[in-house]
């Protein structure tokens, strides 16, 4: 007899918690709601019978015994396992939605959620596995999450949205956004747009560009990380700071720009970006974090800029293709192993005056017998006898940066690309003549007319000069 008892007490407990969880207030046209504390206000609740199906539409206000009430919320497990619901409409008096208000709702396929949200719960929308579709206008809105646990995510086991629709008024693309949505291919981010959440877009393998805007300001840790299918990315000028491993393992991008506004690239942002050739830091960089660029592979030359003053720890680690290294004039430390196994390094460019304080093994697993190390004119004594910068064998000065950055900018040739590989484009009626760092003309081209195409694939990796009349330009190639 004891255990028949102990069941029945289950039962009775189970049916006294579903009583409790879905209790309601009172029921207008086939919804149920809850009167809330302030009295005036109603969330939509469930009756416990999961009763909602096909086309549901919430309004804004309704009215019961003579009574006015605001639709503010969507309660807990209010639609949840409404396998019958097809679509649903939400107010814009709607300012909250409950902890899996529509959990489990299958026949769900597209959603819109209001400007007015300023809070979705967790496992809200959780395997409604026909969702293909969000139209997101929520201005600023907190998603919960917990952090490392992605199975409390809003859309944690839905799979298939493939459109996501953002409103020309969001200000705040929120953390675990749309985390782990493989089949959405493109987004749209408009300009009202501040800051992008972490993990926003994580493991969206199917995005193939992305255009962050210029009202963008920060794009936060791993908002694109591991987004392998995508193979191109605008950087807004509003951009101030790329946040920790924001676009790590993205495989399939090829080039990135940072604009000037970027002060701050913090660690493993772009680490094992395999196919990644080039990059261009802006000038307002300061800090290039910790693995920033590791695992570049593809990576062939990089131009750290006069702004930045600190290179971390395993910043290019393993750019195993990287060839050409400049270090911009205000760079003082260099942080350990930063350039270890850079293997194909054969030309570094080091513009600073005083040689830069290095971590250890910044070089290790690299050449440094046959590394040309050009220095600024005057300096070469001073890293002969700096501690790892001595190890370099071949240290040369470069006497002609020094004219160059005295050149008035109206003066100096504008060519493309830069740095190049076999051909560069450029607009001279002079004779144009290209030196070496020993001042040796290496290539000569006589009464050029107007855009010039000259073919550099003859001349080895490194530092050229380019002159034409009284005009002169650097050259990288690479």
């Amino acid at each position: 007899m004891k255990k028949p008892l102990k069941f029945l007490v289950a039962i009775v407990f189970v049916t006294l918690l579903s009583a409790n969880v879905f209790a309601y207030d009172f029921v207008v046209d086939g919804i149920y709601y809850n009167i809330n504390s302030d009295g005036t206000t109603v969330s939509v609740t469930n009756n416990g019978n999961n009763p909602y199906s096909g086309s549901i539409s919430i309004p804004s206000t309704i009215i019961y015994n003579t009574i006015s009430y605001s639709v503010t919320n969507i309660g807990e497990s209010a639609f949840y396992g409404c396998t019958g619901l097809i679509s649903v409409t939400i107010p814009n008096s709607v300012t909250s939605i409950g902890n899996s208000a529509f959990e489990g709702c299958t026949g769900l396929t597209s959603v819109t959620i209001p400007e007015n949200v300023a809070y979705i719960g967790e496992r809200t929308f959780a395997d409604c596995t026909g969702l293909t579709t969000i139209n997101y206008n929520a201005r600023s809105c907190y998603i919960f999450y917990t952090e490392g646990d992605f199975s409390t995510n809003w859309l944690s086991g839905c799979g298939n949205i493939t459109t996501v629709n953002i409103g020309n008024e969001v200000t705040y693309i929120p953390h675990y956004f749309v985390y782990g949505e493989p089949n959405i291919t493109s987004i749209v981010i408009p300009n009202s747009v501040e800051t992008i959440g972490g993990f926003a877009f994580w493991y969206c393998t199917g995005l193939t560009s992305v255009n962050i805007p210029n009202s963008v300001t920060t794009v936060s840790y791993s908002s694109f990380n591991h987004c392998t299918g995508l193979t191109s990315v605008t950087i807004g000028s509003g951009v101030t700071s790329i946040g920790w491993a924001a676009f790590g393992y993205c495989t399939g991008l090829t080039s990135v720009n940072i604009p000037n506004s970027v002060e701050t690239i913090d660690g493993n942002a772009f680490e094992n970006c395999s196919s990644l050739t080039s990059v261009t830091i802006g000038d307002n960089v300061e800090i290039i974090g910790e693995g920033a660029f590791q695992n570049c592979t593809s990576l062939t030359s990089i131009n750290i800029p006069n702004s930045v003053t600190s290179v971390g720890n395993n910043a290019f680690q393993q750019c195993t293709s990287l060839s050409i290294l400049q270090i911009g004039v205000s760079v003082d430390n260099i942080g350990n192993k930063a350039f270890y196994k850079c293997s194909a390094l054969d030309s570094i460019y080091c513009r600073a005056q005083e040689p830069p304080v290095l971590g250890s093994a910044v070089f290790g697993s690299t050449d440094r017998s046959t590394i040309i190390l050009t220095v600024p004119c005057g300096k070469q004594s001073a890293y002969q006898a700096a501690d790892g910068w001595s190890l370099f064998a071949n240290i040369e000065e470069d006497c002609h940066d020094s004219y160059l950055n005295d050149v008035a900018e109206e003066n100096s040739i504008s060519l493309y690309p830069n740095p190049a590989k076999e051909n560069i484009t450029l607009t001279a009626d002079e004779d144009i003549f290209i030196y070496n760092n020993l001042g040796q003309i290496v290539k000569q081209i006589n009464n050029p007319k107007g855009e010039t195409t000259i073919n550099i694939s003859d001349l080895q990796n490194g530092v050229y000069y380019i002159k034409s009349g009284n005009r002169q330009q650097k050259l990288i190639k690479e």
